[in-house]
């Protein structure tokens, strides 16, 4: 495999990490209105 092909590669797989961390956050700020909601319930 040539140098062109490793560095596409490589620029997918980073690619594909980046979905991975964004939809990662997403389920983050998911789970903190979740949290949110609740301490709007205490009151």
């Amino acid at each position: 495999m040539g140098l062109a092909g490793f560095n596409r590669m490589r620029k997918q797989k980073e690619q594909k990490e980046i979905k991975v961390q964004e939809v990662e956050l997403q389920e983050e700020d998911k789970k903190d209105t979740k949290k949110s909601d609740k301490k709007v319930d205490d009151k």
